[in-house]
């Protein structure tokens, strides 16, 4: 059962690696100082990252202001 359960885990990480790796790194934002890689290891890690609900701490996507949540409700954060 163990091991279902790390294929599994496994497959959906490297699955949205996949999505993700053509969009790094110019549909991120990055903080101060973190090196710009567009690599398969920094694919690996937001998707980590996004699957496990760490939170994103040194990369996250830009917000966009085309979604219907932010027309219905505008954030000062977004600036939308």
């Amino acid at each position: 059962m163990a091991t279902v359960i790390a294929v599994w885990a496994s497959l959906a990480v490297i699955g949205w690696a996949l999505l993700y790796l053509p969009h790094l790194p110019d549909g991120f934002v990055y903080g101060a100082g973190v090196p710009l890689r567009g690599d398969f290891a920094e694919a690996v890690y937001v998707s980590m990252v996004s699957l496990s609900t760490v939170g994103f701490v040194r990369s996250w996507p830009p917000i966009r202001c085309s979604g219907w949540y932010l027309r219905s409700r505008p954030s000062p954060v977004s600036g939308c």
